[in-house]
């Protein structure tokens, strides 16, 4: 936005923030409207400074908790100005109180700095609403990092400067496309406010990476920055970076030596087994295609390091790189596709979603090989478009994906192949299996004997408990208890007749001259069925070895990883 001629209204524009981005905005030819509520003096001193730059300035008084009088102050602006395209909500309130001190934390406070620092705020972004739609202008409303951490002067005050930060988004997705909201949320500030607390801010400034607090100045070279060069950041609360939260401000240096940060890699081939040119010419192209790179797209590719080997089949660059890009809060991330996106870098297939076989890394990667060809050819080196590594394709990666499969079919076949050996002896193996199988059997049919017996005999009994215990019957209870007792006395000597009965049955089936007739029967019907098995398994092994020594068909792969 070129704010020169603009009209810009600061609430609270006479003392602290207020005032400097008052002056900040008048040195860059904008027209200003000082609002306040109290402080009249400061106001007109303001109005001074700010004439000196050669703009105009109109003083307003009113307090911005009152609705009616920020439609009054809107309407007189309009009046006198014609226009308003910049709001600045700097207008705001505190009352120190120790956040352990519960009950000194009156209600009157959480009135007095919710009426100002909230509703003052909302009343003068709907006041000058409409205005500003039809200017497509830009309203900053001066929050706080009390409003994102919870601590600050006071309860109440971080509370209100919460609510402040969440009406500036709720406001940018209501007003939008027309009008910006954006919050600023500084740490302190040295302002009149914190006069008296010279220990408590020198504490909070060793904690900043510049070792001091921020002052007017900076927090309006802050708000000056967003209306001026800021054009597509709405719904945001940009925080001031000298506050006590330093890890919050990323820089590309720190994402570079964090340990989370992964670097991506890249291989040029640039030579074959048969076909390569002097070390130190490859050197000069190496060094030159880097130096371009880094031109280019230094500003969201940093190169970490880069290699070039030439003691393998074939020379060839590894080169490690980091893609980073500011995220939705203003800090510095690596995000690959958002970074590429800046840079102008389009999909391979843009009516396609974003995906492995779809992405602005596949796009940057035929861009920086198309580099590469082009700085040999300056030094006279032509490379092929689809380069060969050791007489094949360049398939690096795939053929360490193969080198892991074919070491998972060997221990395949190792296990396959001791199986083969085990099937081979069958008769040992058979008298395994049949000696087993028996037993099997024994156990099955005592099991049925037992289930059918049980499920029979118990059946009839439990059929004349029924009846017994049926309400049609006649008799005493003396009499239905007597008989219920007789009859489960029979149902226990029908389980204990069971028991003897199947304990006869294993005896019988497991005398030796019994389990040897059913052992050889058994080993009949599974001589024949393990040979063909075996069988079977021997032709898949021939198989699967005629396929391994077929040719397999290459196919020319990107040369990037």
């Amino acid at each position: 936005m070129d704010i020169k001629g603009k009209v810009a209204l600061i609430t609270g524009g006479g003392t602290g923030v207020g005032k400097g981005v008052a002056l900040r905005l008048a040195k860059e030819g904008t027209n200003i409207c000082v609002n306040y509520a109290h402080s009249e003096k400061e106001a007109y001193e303001t109005k001074a400074e700010v004439e000196a730059f050669g703009v105009r300035c109109e003083v307003y008084k009113a307090d911005v908790s009152v609705d009616e009088q920020c439609r009054a102050m809107v309407e007189a602006i309009i009046k006198d100005f014609g226009q308003l395209d910049i709001l600045v909500n700097s207008a705001g309130r505190t009352h120190f109180v120790d956040h352990s001190d519960l009950e000194g934390m009156k209600s009157e406070y959480f009135d007095d700095i919710f009426d100002l620092n909230v509703k003052g705020t909302f009343f003068m972004c709907r006041a000058a609403a409409d205005v500003l739609k039809k200017s497509h202008g830009v309203i900053i409303n001066i929050t706080s990092i009390a409003g994102v951490t919870g601590l600050g002067s006071s309860i109440a005050y971080a509370a209100s400067k919460a609510a402040e930060i969440s009406i500036t988004k709720s406001l940018a997705r209501v007003l939008a496309p027309e009008v910006r909201v954006i919050g600023v949320a500084p740490g302190i500030v040295l302002t009149r406010w914190v006069e008296g607390h010279a220990g408590h801010i020198d504490k909070l400034a060793g904690d900043t990476p510049l070792q001091k607090v921020a002052g007017p100045d900076d927090i309006a070279q802050t708000v000056y920055a967003l209306i001026a060069h800021a054009d597509f950041v709405t719904g945001q609360n940009e925080r001031n970076v000298k506050n006590r939260h330093p890890e919050r401000n990323k820089e590309t240096g720190d994402l570079l030596k964090s340990k989370k940060t992964c670097p991506e890699e890249t291989v040029y081939q640039i030579g074959t087994l048969d076909n390569h040119v002097p070390p130190e010419l490859l050197i000069e192209i190496v060094t030159e295609f880097m130096e371009i790179v880094n031109e280019r797209f230094g500003s969201h590719v940093h190169i970490l390091n880069w290699a070039l080997h030439l003691d393998e089949s074939t020379p060839h660059i590894h080169e490690r790189h980091v893609f980073d890009c500011e995220n939705q809060y203003g800090e510095i991330a690596p995000q690959q596709e958002k970074a590429l996106e800046a840079l102008g870098f389009e999909l391979p297939e843009p009516e396609k979603p974003v995906g492995r076989k779809n992405n602005r890394k596949m796009t940057f990667d035929s861009a920086c090989r198309v580099l590469l060809f082009d700085v040999a050819k300056k030094h006279g080196l032509q490379l092929e478009e689809e380069p060969e590594y050791g007489g094949r394709a360049y398939l690096e990666k795939q053929e360490y994906i193969l080198f892991k499969q074919k070491e998972q079919l060997a221990a395949q076949e190792q296990k396959l192949e001791e199986l083969t050996m085990k099937i081979e002896d069958v008769e040992a193996l058979v008298d395994e299996v049949a000696d087993i199988a028996y037993d099997k059997a024994v156990e099955v049919v005592t099991d049925t004997v037992k289930l059918e017996t049980h499920k029979e005999d118990i059946k009839l009994v439990e059929q004349s408990k029924a009846w017994v215990l049926s309400p049609e019957r006649k008799a005493s209870k003396k009499e239905v208890e007597y008989a219920v007792k007789r009859l489960d006395g029979v149902i226990a000597r029908i389980t204990n007749a069971m028991k003897s009965t199947i304990q006869k049955i294993q005896t019988t089936l497991m005398k030796p001259e019994v389990k040897k007739a059913g052992t050889e029967q058994i080993k009949k019907k599974a001589k024949s069925s393990i040979i063909e098995q075996l069988s079977r398994k021997k032709k898949e092994i021939a198989e699967r070895e005629v396929s391994r020594t077929l040719p397999a068909k290459s196919k020319k792969q990107d040369m990037e990883l």
